[in-house]
Formats: C-alpha cells, sequence, structure tokens
C-alpha cells in the first residue's frame, strides 16, 4: 500500500468520522445528554486530528458555513468564531490540542499528567503482556479523575483495571 492508498483512506474516514459528528450533534441540539454520544464525539475528533497530524495537516482550515450549520447553538456561540465566510474553532481551544507522533512502546517524552487520554483501537494489535505494560503507563500519565478512552473491542487489563471505574462503554474515569 502506498501513501496515496494510505491517504485516501485517510480521507474516506475522516468523510464517515464528519458524517457520525453530525448526528451527535443533531442528537444533542435535540436535547439528549447521553454520555455515550458526547464520548463519540471526541473520538471523531481524536480520530481525525490524530490522522491529519500523521499527513502534516494540523493546522485547522475555516469551516463553511453549511459545515458548522449542525452544531447546538451554544456549543458554537463559545467554540466557534466567525472567519471570512466560514468559522474557525477558536483559539483557545485549538491551542488546548497538541497533535504528536508517538512510539506507545518506546521512550515516551511526555512528563506531564493528562486529564484525558484517548488510545482507541491501538491495543488490539498487540498481545497481552505488551497491552498491559502500555496500560500501567497511560494510567501512569493520567490525572486521578482523568478519562481514558479506548476502543470497542479493547478491555482493560486486570493489572490495571482496579485503577479505573467505567464510565460508558470504552471510557474509563481513574479512581487510584
Amino acid at each position: 500500500m502506498d501513501m496515496n492508498e494510505i491517504e485516501a483512506i485517510f480521507f474516506q474516514e475522516c468523510e464517515e468520522g464528519l458524517v457520525g459528528l453530525e448526528a451527535c450533534f443533531a442528537e444533542l441540539s435535540g436535547g439528549g445528554r447521553d454520555p455515550e454520544t458526547i464520548n463519540t464525539i471526541f473520538r471523531h475528533v481524536h480520530s481525525i486530528k490524530g490522522g491529519a497530524g500523521a499527513f502534516g495537516l494540523e493546522r485547522l482550515q475555516p469551516y463553511p458555513a453549511a459545515t458548522v450549520e449542525p452544531v447546538p447553538a451554544p456549543l458554537a456561540k463559545v467554540w466557534l468564531k466567525q472567519h471570512g465566510t466560514g468559522f474557525q474553532v477558536d483559539p483557545m481551544l485549538r491551542e488546548a490540542l497538541t497533535i504528536n507522533a508517538l512510539n506507545l512502546l518506546g521512550e515516551w517524552p511526555i512528563r506531564t499528567k493528562f486529564d484525558a487520554i484517548f488510545c482507541r483501537n491501538v491495543m488490539i494489535y498487540f498481545d497481552g503482556p505488551t497491552k498491559a505494560r502500555l496500560q500501567t503507563r497511560l494510567a501512569d500519565r493520567l490525572k486521578t479523575g482523568g478519562l481514558l478512552c479506548i476502543g470497542h473491542s479493547e478491555r482493560l487489563d486486570s493489572s490495571v483495571a482496579g485503577q479505573f471505574e467505567s464510565v460508558g462503554r470504552t471510557s474509563f474515569r481513574k479512581i487510584a
């Protein structure tokens, strides 16, 4: 598979993610407040931003007005700013996000603790002991009360499960 094929897959997945985001925002604008819907929004955004970073596309371009129509008005008022004929994500939110490649099994330059870590659909490729080591490392980098989001087919290893409480099908809050 060459880079053009990989890029085509990425853009197709982005389109699917945007369709998913639109459905989630529609549910929220209809008054829904299901935590799984909010988790799904974060998963879609994380997947798109993570892939964008891999292709050097981390700078967010203005969104056409039609693209942001499904965003609930209270969220749009806070996080979207007029930019020409379109909208951009508020700089405060953009600046709070960092996109970097990280070898999950190698040396980590990260020394800070995080409020949330999204590690979705990665651990399915590792054997049991490697998953346990990775989850221990992730737990060590997460603040107490922080959120760990993993993929639908992934489970917490018994060696770290006691440090978390489930707050959704794929989301866990660190309690210890």
